[in-house]
């Protein structure tokens, strides 16, 4: 995972697993503020692989 990639605010757990050799898979989950309160969120974004 690139050192630049932005974690979320209150991200409380981030990993990054090869999907296939064009794909990285990155997911965060934590705790956000949202309009009824705190809320969990799962995060998951795909990027191409570093050279």
């Amino acid at each position: 995972m690139p050192e630049t990639f932005p974690a979320q605010d209150g991200t409380t757990f981030i990993a990054a697993r090869q999907l296939n050799p064009k794909r990285i898979a990155v997911v965060q989950v934590g705790t956000r503020p949202g309009p009824n309160g705190t809320e969990t969120f799962v995060s998951v974004e795909r990027l191409d692989p570093l050279p």
